[in-house]
């Protein structure tokens, strides 16, 4: 049985690893699916733990079944570990994001990983957003039907060891419920890769599940455990935990282009909330963070780990005592057009860990100003943003 306080060590950076090489030695403390029901374990890139060695530990305890949803997958351990727990006989089933899996609608510069998945046999299949730029967003997993990682993070390297992201554990029956709900509606109208060779159009779906299996309280107010996208209200529950805070509202976003979240902020502030955001340095001049600053909001813009990296971040505390996090960028993309997903967390633990986290990437973020927060009359035309980011497709 895996040590649940090793977890949680990790998670809060008691216990750390080495980066680069040392980073790998983070798999012997790594949660076992089978073992972990009602476990609770959050992790953050940057603190030096290896999250993919994590995850690859997490696949190897599983014992029936792994259900994923994933908008990227170029990890070679991750996707041994895949193999592997298909080969001892787990029902392994992955979704993956059409665009992803068939790169300018090209197998052949497919991801050396993913392609090693579908050569081995792993039920591989995808699904496309809506509009002309959705996608399915999601990066989470459920295992054995009791235990589900869900967070910002890609399961890329870039977004393991170059991007600031959060992942995180969760055994909450009627939460994994909810979640497996979700990805039994996505998969139901899947196409297999061989199906998807020549293109597919969107799927004809309704509204997602309801995340209600699970609920939440914050000020006095029901809320559900999750809320999933597209279409799935995300937006109107942040809107409400917004004009619910009293005192303290901390965000940290990679794509910021929601006017309702922006406009809600901006109340806020107006009536003596203190508002601090944090934006992508890359994202920052296509977002409306402007409204934000214009209205004496706190705004700080921050990098990745490396050179290279993003603040891919996406999460919200509200008043330190309701916690947003997911795929899900404040963006209308991510309300209307893409398979997204927000988990909602009030458990103190949990709230401080990410509570801290932000506090150390504000820290590093520098003050905007308006010329950051608007487009240079010189960058190149942006095509409409896809998931509400104008980044490539490994930094969503």
């Amino acid at each position: 049985m895996a040590d649940v306080r090793t977890l949680n060590g990790m998670a809060s950076g008691a216990v750390r690893f080495g980066t680069a090489q040392g980073l790998r030695r983070a798999a012997a403390a790594a949660p076992r699916a089978a073992s972990v029901p009602g476990g609770t374990a959050n992790y953050f890139t940057g603190t030096g733990t290896d999250i993919s060695s994590v995850i690859a530990r997490t696949i190897d305890g599983a014992r029936s079944s792994i259900q994923a949803a994933l908008y990227e997958l170029d990890l070679d351990n991750v996707a041994r570990a895949f193999i592997a727990a298909h080969q001892r006989g787990v029902n392994v089933q992955i979704l993956m994001d059409y665009s992803y899996a068939f790169p300018n609608h090209d197998a052949g510069v497919r991801e050396g990983p993913l392609q090693a998945l579908i050569k081995a046999g792993v039920d591989v299949r995808v699904i496309r957003g809506f509009n002309t730029y959705g996608i399915q967003h999601n990066k989470f997993a459920v295992f054995d039907g009791r235990l589900l990682e869900t967070g910002s993070m890609n399961w890329s390297e870039n977004s393991n060891t170059a991007d600031y992201n959060n992942v995180i554990f969760r055994g909450d029956p009627g939460l994994v419920k909810s979640f497996a709900g979700y990805w039994n509606w996505m998969w139901s109208s899947a196409s297999t890769i061989q199906e998807a060779a020549h293109g597919i159009s969107s799927p004809d779906l309704g509204k997602p599940p309801s995340g209600y299996a699970s609920v939440r309280y914050f000020k006095g107010q029901k809320y559900p455990a999750a809320t999933f996208s597209p279409k799935g209200a995300t937006t109107y529950r942040l809107v409400d935990l917004i004009k619910a805070s009293q005192s303290t509202i901390d965000i940290a976003m990679f794509a910021f282009t929601s006017k309702p979240v922006a406009e809600a902020l901006v109340e806020a502030e107006n009536r003596g909330v203190a508002v601090r955001f944090l934006l992508d340095k890359s994202e920052a001049s296509y977002s409306v963070g402007k409204t934000l600053l214009d209205a004496g909001i706190k705004v700080k813009i921050l990098s990745g780990i490396s050179g290279n990296g993003v603040m891919h971040d996406k999460f919200g505390i509200f008043d330190g005592q309701m916690l947003e996090t997911g795929s899900y960028n404040y963006t209308n993309g991510a309300a209307f057009s893409n398979f997204e997903n927000a988990v909602y967390e009030t458990d103190p633990k949990t709230i401080a860990a990410f509570q801290s986290d932000f506090d150390a990437l504000y820290s590093k973020g520098k003050p905007a100003t308006a010329d950051d927060l608007t487009p240079s009359s010189d960058s190149p035309p942006q095509a409409p943003l896809r998931g509400g980011a104008s980044r490539p497709l490994s930094r969503r």
